[in-house]
């Protein structure tokens, strides 16, 4: 006799075979099962804090002329993803320093909703002022 006694990692084995033939046959989405990533994160400019340059105590060589067009952006603009938030021309101005910081989870048909409005078109950053997407972020 070489069957080997029930043990927990057979059981979970079995289990985790069951569920996935389970899912594939019901058509159950994969990540139903597990729970993961019903969320997405947007990214936003952090001009402020530390690790940051575009604070209030700048060094005296370093002239951030627009730092109110940092604080303006910080607060209205929203990214798809960390690259687009740090890519020259989604800053505020020329030679901005602003940091770059993960924002505010959103659903997964939110985060559709925001940066792809149509399926020929992709964005990579908004602008809450825009009554599209502030009324998305209201629902």
């Amino acid at each position: 006799m070489t069957d080997s006694p029930s043990t927990r990692r057979n059981f979970l084995t079995r289990a985790g075979v069951a569920a996935g033939t389970f899912a594939a046959a019901f058509g159950v989405p994969t990540g139903a099962l597990g729970g993961t990533r019903h969320h997405k994160h947007v990214y936003k400019l952090e001009p402020s804090g530390p690790g940051y340059d575009c604070s209030a105590s700048q060094q005296s060589n370093h002239n951030c002329e627009a730092c109110n067009a940092c604080q303006s952006h910080a607060k209205n603009k929203l990214f798809a993803n960390k690259d687009a938030a740090e890519k020259e021309r989604h800053r505020a101005h020329p030679g901005c320093r602003c940091g770059v910081k993960r924002g505010r989870k959103v659903s997964r048909e939110e985060w559709r909703d925001l940066f792809r409005p149509h399926e020929d078109k992709k964005l990579v950053v908004v602008d809450k002022r825009d009554p599209r997407v502030h009324r998305i972020l209201q629902s």
